[in-house]
């Protein structure tokens, strides 16, 4: 929360110790959390504070100030007592910035600092806004947090990212949709006797029917640098363009005789023209996930693509960029990259690899997290592969740990929840 006479526009919690409504200053911080620890929880767990505050550290130098222009001895510290803060500070935070204290504002404000993000008005009202004209569940609010994180003040854009959070789009079964769809199109294009639609608009319609089935090949995380969002919006793009092209020649060229015939293929072009629309607006969304951000806890970037191994569902990869701000980038040498997906005998998994280069050699920490104790034990059993697969491309395993957490989603890791009681009220003694 800002200090007095210092409230935020937005962001995160500055680093300044929190002020209570009781009007003291948290003097003390959680401990810092190890490289250890946030390997092992795939960064996920954040710390509140690793070092001392600008305000701690002016106080300090201004102590020291005092001490060198007098003798008199100081006085002797007050002792400090801290628990984990509770409803009723809540409470009074909301109260504090004239935020009425219900139930929902208290969801949103215990959610809001359980993302790291200051509660000050400007960041509580820029949230209330967002979820404005939604159903203000669980999945709006985290699309609302994203929004605030990003620093995006777009309607469109929330309820974008609010559809593919609540419904999760799977962008294989989309093109695979799609590519169905665009075969049905050309076997009505060839049984129709339009002359105004068959001839050179289906052999047109046939090399993107060839494009559109190569895209699920060609979109997928394979390290050979054939995953483009670009390439893939684009041929969308093209596509959606040539149906509705091809729906407004129809409608120029249309008689009484040629209607019913036609009715299939107008159909057709419709269901081509929302599945393209949907596509893209899951790359839209993805996209919003993938801005840069001045948080470098959650500065990713993330992509939905097919999954090779089980039909129907994608692979959710996040790749952390190094450092914040918009002139981030990916460094291979330093990163985490975080991957959800479905297997066919294990279930789903979510992995997540750490790396750092040491003297020219990359050390990974992987954690394997499992719905099931069975698909956890199989893959501790079977740790010797993944080692082997590893030390192939020269990189050295550090830690390995399998875990049963059903719960892992990778949404934690695109906003990392810090937990509240990691959140320390301090008061001082009287």
């Amino acid at each position: 929360m800002a200090e007095s006479g210092q409230v935020s526009s937005g962001g995160v919690h500055p680093g300044k110790p929190i002020i209570w409504p009781s009007g003291k200053s948290s003097a003390k911080q959680t401990s810092q959390v190890t490289s250890q620890e946030v390997a092992e929880t795939g960064g996920a767990k954040a710390n509140v504070s690793t070092a001392k505050s600008a305000a701690s550290q002016a106080a300090t130098q201004a102590s020291s100030a005092q001490a060198a222009a007098t003798t008199t001895p100081s006085a002797k510290p007050t002792a400090q007592i801290s628990r984990p803060q509770t409803l009723q500070d809540i409470a009074a935070l909301l109260l504090a910035n004239n935020i009425p204290d219900t139930a929902a504002n208290k969801n949103i404000a215990m959610q809001m600092l359980n993302r790291g993000f200051e509660l000050s008005r400007a960041n509580f009202l820029n949230v209330l806004s967002n979820l404005d004209g939604t159903d203000k569940g669980q999945a709006a609010l985290d699309a609302a947090l994203v929004m605030l994180g990003k620093d995006i003040d777009s309607a469109p854009g929330m309820k974008l990212l609010h559809q593919h959070i609540q419904n999760n789009p799977q962008m294989t079964q989309q093109l695979g949709a799609l590519a169905q769809e665009m075969a049905t199109t050309l076997g009505v294009i060839k049984a129709s006797t339009s002359s105004g639609v068959t001839g050179k608009l289906a052999e047109i319609l046939s090399e993107f029917e060839k494009q559109i089935n190569s895209l699920a090949d060609k979109y997928k995380f394979t390290g050979d640098g054939t995953l483009s969002r670009e390439e893939l919006i684009n041929n969308l793009r093209a596509i959606k363009a040539l149906a509705q092209g091809m729906q407004e020649q129809m409608a120029e060229t249309q008689s009484a005789q040629t209607s019913q015939q036609n009715a299939a293929l107008q159909s057709s072009l419709e269901n081509i023209v929302k599945q393209t629309t949907a596509a893209l607006e899951n790359l839209t969304s993805q996209a919003i996930l993938s801005k840069a951000t001045d948080r470098a806890d959650s500065n990713y970037v993330v992509y939905n693509v097919p999954n090779p191994n089980v039909t129907g569902e994608d692979v959710v990869i996040q790749v952390r960029r190094d450092g914040a701000g918009v002139k981030a980038e990916i460094d291979d040498k330093k990163t985490q990259v975080a991957l959800s997906m479905g297997t066919k005998n294990l279930g789903k998994l979510h992995i997540v690899l750490s790396v750092r280069e040491i003297n020219d050699k990359k050390n990974v920490a992987a954690i394997f997290s499992t719905e099931t104790n069975d698909a956890k034990e199989v893959i501790a059993e079977n740790s010797s592969e993944f080692l082997k697969a590893m030390a192939e491309k020269e990189c050295i395993v550090t830690s390995f740990h399998t875990v049963k957490n059903p719960d892992a989603c990778i949404l934690d890791y695109y906003l990392p929840k810090i937990g509240l009681d990691d959140l320390m009220k301090i008061d001082v003694e009287a």
